[in-house]
């Protein structure tokens, strides 16, 4: 049997800060994860990155089914969740984006920076020192705000902090890995844990489900016993973007001289652009060489006339990662089946939205955006959650503490039970929303 105040199911930056702000109050927990035994695993069909040397981080079992075919979103299964491989920018919302998370700009904003002051990172200004003017009508740049990680040459991944926290409270908590919980029940005064081949007691005073949106979802559907749920995405486009005018970026040696060595793909400069009720955000990422076959490959058989061009001109080329916010995204409906959940309707939202119409808003800061589009699959962009489950056609959703009805004291506090995805970055702004529903929870005891 589990023993502790408080249990929390998922080693990622919501898992891991929540458990910080219980033992901060003095309270004993235990952490788990899926974490196990590190496999190289590849995955061409999900064509995820890295997935050739950090294939321990997805769990490629357990996938959605589209068609009959692996699809996103997938579950993790390493310590520090999908930390390990994205998560890197650690920018706010915008005021907008805020204000529909639910949360005042004043309790955000005190959050974010207490956030902030936790994750050791820099401000990569090499982009954006090149512009004279960070502010328009059209558009708004931000310096990248990019958590590092040990010896400053990798991103911050969360299992660094739960290290941290097991040195520190050594006798107030406990790890545990290995455990793939599939769904949780009650049994008088003791929680049960469901995996694939057992059940493990738990005598706590409450769980934290923080597995990321499509495990937790998964747990909450069978929960109440449903057959269907939603989860809603940010979705992602690519485009390759020209720089016209001055260079924004030196020699070659000169660019390897930051924090992060040359290789790692990290963004260097933040473009938002306002449209009406919404903000889109774009991050900007140096032209590998991958990216560069990519984009010949797409030109088909007019690479031969381009191929010769693009590796004249890749100093001025550049990548664009386009986030939609959610309520400019699709959502899919899952159906829970013996294997793996299936999509079985994908549902794009009323309100469109078009990467090209921004065409204009990059001329004004010396980009030429190439309409050359690749579309990541649904969930991408791994930004995704406000959930909703179902049980015979009747939905269930999460109250502004990430309880379901009849379900008191299991709290989903990830993604979840978020009501909106923002657009572009988002590690932050979702643990962010974690900490608000934990103050609100315990300032209500």
């Amino acid at each position: 049997m589990i023993s502790a105040n408080y249990l929390i199911i998922g080693t990622g930056p919501i898992g891991v800060f929540t458990g910080k702000y219980l033992l901060e109050k003095n309270k004993s927990i235990v952490i788990i994860d899926n974490s196990e035994k590190q496999s190289f695993q590849k995955s061409i069909k999900l064509n995820l990155k890295d997935s050739n040397t950090k294939g321990h981080v997805y769990d490629f079992d357990h996938t959605a089914l589209y068609k009959n075919k692996d699809t996103l979103p997938i579950s993790s299964k390493a310590k520090g969740g999908f930390t390990k491989v994205w998560g890197g920018t650690l920018n706010r919302a915008s005021e907008k984006e805020i204000e529909k998370l639910g949360i005042s700009k004043e309790k955000y904003l005190e959050i974010y920076f207490s956030i902030l002051n936790q994750i050791p990172h820099i401000e990569y200004d090499d982009v954006y020192s090149n512009f004279h003017k960070n502010k328009s009508k059209f558009y708004e740049i931000e310096k990248p705000l990019l958590g590092v990680g040990l010896n400053n040459n990798e991103t911050w991944s969360s299992d660094l902090l739960l290290d941290k926290l097991l040195k520190k409270y050594d006798t107030k908590i406990e790890y545990l890995n290995n455990i793939n919980v599939t769904n949780i029940s009650k049994s008088g005064k003791i929680f049960q844990l469901h995996t694939e081949n057992k059940i493990i007691e738990v005598n706590v005073e409450k769980i934290f489900v923080c597995s990321g949106s499509f495990t937790s979802t998964k747990i909450a559907t069978k929960m109440i016993k449903g057959e269907k749920f939603t989860i809603s995405d940010s979705e992602l486009s690519v485009w390759p973007i020209f720089k016209f005018g001055k260079k924004i970026r030196g020699p070659e040696e000169k660019r390897e001289i930051n924090a992060f060595s040359k290789d790692k793909a990290i963004a260097k400069l933040l473009i938002k652009f306002n449209k009406r009720d919404t903000e889109v955000k774009c991050q900007l990422y140096d032209l590998n060489e991958e990216s560069v076959n990519t984009i010949i490959e797409r030109l088909g058989l007019f690479s031969v006339i381009f191929k010769p061009l693009i590796n004249l001109l890749k100093d001025r080329l550049f990548l664009v990662f386009v986030y939609k916010d959610s309520f400019h995204s699709k959502e899919s409906l899952f159906e829970i089946s013996q294997k793996k959940p299936k999509i079985i309707k994908i549902k794009k939202q009323q309100k469109k939205l078009y990467v090209m119409t921004f065409f204009y808003n990059f001329l004004k800061l010396g980009f030429f955006l190439i309409p050359i589009k690749y579309k990541f699959k649904n969930y991408g962009s791994f930004h995704s959650g406000n959930s909703i489950v179902y049980k015979n056609n009747i939905e269930y959703q999460f109250d502004d503490q990430g309880v379901l009805d009849n379900f008191d004291n299991i709290h989903f506090i990830d993604s979840t039970s978020i009501k909106f995805i923002p657009s572009g970055p988002f590690t932050v702004s979702s643990i962010v929303n974690s900490v608000n529903i934990l103050e609100k929870l315990f300032n209500d005891q």
